[in-house]
């Protein structure tokens, strides 16, 4: 076994060493990104969030928040042979206590070797589902589907912010015509950021995306690895996930639906089956102003009943420059009253979305917050990038 780790990481250090090897003048003289002078950016972002929540037996039912406070670095080095990412937050490290202190969330380098074939080292987002990896610059509403924020936020047991540490080979180009394609394939911990390994297992994950015509999208995506579950026993995971996105003129819309199953190699009573799926559309009805509309299911465990969750969410979003934006959001809650929204360490959770990033996310004094409780929510989000 010592051996094969062996091999696995002087594997890993030739390939590295091959790819700073090659020369620049090795690459087409007509690839773009082949002899660009080094450069360095600066950026980063804060979002404000004022919530009033409905749910039953909050301490607090509405507040001003600070969700995300980030600031990075990102450049080129070596004639653009090398690009990389240091990202950190200084976000508060819970919703009910208001701390807050550095975290690095992202920390990573990659070599371009060819447009088809780069090899990216470091921590950053595992390819598992479209949702998960996408900037939260980027997200169309403030919240991820419920499904994607739970099922990947941790690849772990002790995973957050879904980041990794691990190896991811991308590339991307065009098949002929206007019909492209993109993959990603990593290997990773499995045990989230900031964390080295908690078993001799590697998680694996890979997402395909093809574009048969401008503007639409179709891929899907896998997960594949071991988690430590407590006394040398070991779950099993395996996850798949289907994507479907267009974005024609001022109009837009995409659905995703993602399965997770987590199985006790153990024999032992864990064995869940987490899963669901989101769709939703979006209309520019001014340049800067575009309204949106998503529905949302999320089932904590197929194996289980009464333990499912339905969103439906309207949207308005104005946007004063690039990333600089102001969302709001209104969130239509129906929940089962057995859904758990504690974020229990590795199997069912809404993760940090209910009630942990809304409101003040702490009970009432002699209460508890179930499925039963759970209630609409209004968010209002002002995003500020630079």
């Amino acid at each position: 076994m010592r051996a094969k780790h062996a091999v696995c990481g002087l594997l890993f250090a030739a390939v590295l060493a091959a790819a700073l090897l090659v020369p620049a003048v090795a690459r087409a003289a007509d690839d773009p990104w082949a002899f660009q002078a080094d450069k360095l950016k600066v950026w980063g972002f804060f979002q404000v969030w004022f919530v009033s929540d409905s749910t039953d037996n909050l301490a607090s039912d509405n507040t001003f928040r600070i969700r995300r406070a980030r600031l990075g670095v990102q450049g080129t080095t070596a004639k653009g042979l090398i690009t990389y990412s240091l990202l950190a937050g200084m976000d508060p490290t819970t919703a009910t206590t208001g701390t807050s202190g550095v975290t690095l969330y992202e920390a990573w380098g990659q070599v371009n070797l060819h447009p088809w074939f780069n090899i990216r080292a470091g921590q950053t987002k595992p390819h598992f589902t479209a949702e998960a990896p996408m900037s939260d610059l980027d997200t169309p509403f403030i919240l991820r589907a419920n499904a994607i924020d739970a099922i990947t936020v941790r690849y772990g047991t002790e995973g957050t912010s879904q980041r990794d540490i691990g190896i991811e080979f991308n590339g991307a180009g065009k098949l002929g015509g206007n019909f492209g394609a993109e993959y990603r394939l990593g290997v990773w911990n499995g045990n989230g950021a900031n964390a080295v390994d908690n078993n001799s297992n590697k998680d694996i994950t890979g997402r395909l995306i093809l574009t048969p015509i401008p503007g639409v999208s179709l891929g899907g995506s896998f997960i594949t690895g071991k988690e430590a579950a407590g006394g040398g026993v070991q779950n099993d995971i395996n996850g798949w996930a289907v994507e479907l996105f267009a974005h024609q003129g001022p109009l837009r819309g995409g659905f995703e639906y993602v399965v997770l199953k987590k199985e006790n190699s153990g024999g032992a009573a864990l064995s869940t089956k987490p899963q669901g799926w989101y769709v939703y559309a979006g209309y520019k009805v001014l340049p800067n102003l575009e309204l949106l509309a998503r529905y949302d299911t999320f089932d904590q465990d197929k194996n289980t009943p009464n333990n499912t969750i339905d969103n439906f969410t309207l949207a308005g979003v104005y946007t004063f420059k690039k990333a600089t934006k102001l969302s709001v959001n209104y969130i239509f809650v129906n929940a089962d009253s057995g859904v758990n929204t504690g974020a229990a360490s590795g199997t069912n959770f809404i993760g940090n979305t209910w009630p942990n990033q809304l409101a003040n996310g702490a009970a009432k004094a002699g209460t508890t917050i179930g499925g039963a409780q759970l209630d609409n929510i209004l968010l209002v989000q002002l995003q500020v990038a630079f």
